[in-house]
């Protein structure tokens, strides 16, 4: 509740302490003293460090001393979020109250912001590829909201003129508008994503049995989504690529084409994250109805090209797991969860915490057993368990108020089945690999499917097969 609770506080301290001095309307007392509004600006600017700031900061290091980590190796990241947080929550608020004259109409102004934000969040979802991040579109974004609030501090302390700082609001909001549904081109993409082919990375579709593509109908009645399994291969000892978007072309004997804007992999998080040796993924896109209808009854040959990032294997870790805490060089501080099943030498998983932003993208193995953890070792009867924890995303910290990323490692083969009531568990001192992954570039890779035919799908149907 407090990471609730806080924001709030700050929109009522902000605002009356900007309309205690109003900037808008005819009775402005403080024009009439011997006030220069740049030391006005200036007080209420110190006044927010010391009274905002200061607390949030004290707090979040503490927060980071309590559970177990040294502040001052994190200040960079500290300063971070306090920027992210300016950026995002503070400028906006002050911007707000001084283009309104009370606590009610900034109320009703940070309403109409939540109304456009959700209008805007429509938007997007009609444009299609809109969530394919252009480079630079989230600096841009952000360097837009600092500029636009500050120009509307500033031009209401200096001039006092509202309406053009409502204007100014409105274009603002334009700008972020157009560039969250401005979908990404070619060109753009092309210089994120390598263009031409990713060294070594071999695609093929998966033509084996129960290896076509699946259609189903997307969550809008307007689309329906392709889902066509592929074969990975070629992919170098010692990395690891994660596809993050892909682009269709679909080709028809009588000439007629249909090319997909570039659309994002939902899910990054449970992505596949594709090792050496030879894989099985699938390359999921969305495509208009009507398209499909016009296409369906003639067999299609499609290009598929999909936007990777790269990984590099870094160290490996090895930790004997205790039943205590322990740490895990650059990943972060882990706990045992134990207690359960009336057995507290057992171990039922792993919580881990990490300062101010996720670890780096990490692939976790340990080894789950049948059997109590009394009885000896050899004897046990274990299954692995492997997990991918964290992110390649390695700015200083992730926007948030608190500042401790905890979450539950999820162990695949924890359950046995329905069949079983117990799950299985881990027993003191079973090793556990900590594997870490940094991003070494992004690049394109692409494949060619001929005879593609996609089925009818009848009234209420979900799902259907299609083979090529």
């Amino acid at each position: 509740m407090l990471v609730v609770l806080i924001p709030l506080s700050w929109w009522i301290l902000v605002s009356p302490l900007i309309h205690e001095e109003r900037l808008v309307g005819d009775r402005q007392f403080w024009i009439t003293r011997p006030y220069e509004w740049k030391r006005l600006l200036a007080a209420k600017m110190l006044f927010i460090v010391a009274f905002l700031y200061s607390p949030l900061f004290l707090a979040q290091c503490l927060v980071v001393a309590r559970v177990g980590f040294n502040p001052l190796s994190y200040l960079p990241g500290l300063l971070y979020d306090s920027f992210l947080i300016t950026s995002l929550v503070i400028l906006p608020l002050v911007a707000l109250a001084t283009v309104t004259r009370n606590f009610a109409r900034m109320t009703l102004a940070i309403l109409g912001v939540g109304v456009s934000i959700l209008a805007m969040a429509g938007l997007t979802s009609i444009f299609p590829g809109t969530e394919i991040a252009s480079p630079f579109l989230d600096s841009l974004t952000l360097f837009l909201v600092i500029c636009g609030c500050i120009a509307v501090i500033l031009l209401q302390y200096a001039a006092r003129r509202t309406a053009s700082s409502w204007v100014v609001l409105a274009l603002t909001q334009g700008l972020v508008a157009a560039l969250a549904c401005a979908a990404p081109d070619q060109a753009l993409m092309g210089r994120r994503y390598l263009a031409e082919q990713a060294p070594g990375v071999a695609l093929a579709t998966d033509n084996e049995a129960g290896g076509g593509a699946i259609v189903s109908v997307a969550r809008g009645p307007h689309d329906v989504v392709i889902n066509v399994p592929m074969r990975v291969s070629g992919i170098a000892p010692g990395s690891m690529m994660i596809s993050e978007a892909l682009r269709v072309t679909l080709e028809a004997p009588d000439g007629s084409h249909w090319t997909s804007f570039w659309q994002p992999i939902y899910d990054r998080f449970l992505a596949d994250k594709l090792l050496p040796g030879e894989r099985i993924a699938r390359a999921a896109f969305t495509m208009p109805r009507s398209v499909y209808e016009k296409l369906k009854p003639m067999p299609l040959r499609a290009r598929i090209t999909l936007a990777f990032v790269r990984a590099r294997q870094g160290e490996t870790t090895t930790v004997s797991l205790p039943l205590d805490d322990f740490q895990v060089p650059g990943f972060g501080i882990c706990t045992p969860q134990t207690g359960f099943f009336y057995k507290p030498y057992e171990i039922g998983g792993i919580v881990c915490r990490a300062a101010l932003r996720q670890p780096s993208l990490t692939f976790v193995r340990v080894n789950w057993s049948y059997d109590d953890c009394h009885a000896p070792s050899q004897e046990r009867r274990n299954i692995d368990g492997e997990a991918w924890v964290g992110s390649l995303n390695r700015t200083p910290s992730e926007f948030a108020i608190a500042p401790v990323w905890s979450n539950a490692i999820a162990f695949t083969n924890q359950e046995p089945g329905y069949h079983v009531n117990e799950p299985r568990h881990i027993c003191p001192g079973t090793p556990a690999t900590f594997t870490s992954y940094q991003a070494a570039g992004r690049m394109q890779a692409a494949f060619d499917i001929s005879g593609l035919l996609l089925p009818e799908l009848s009234r209420g149907q979900i799902r259907v097969m299609a083979t090529p």
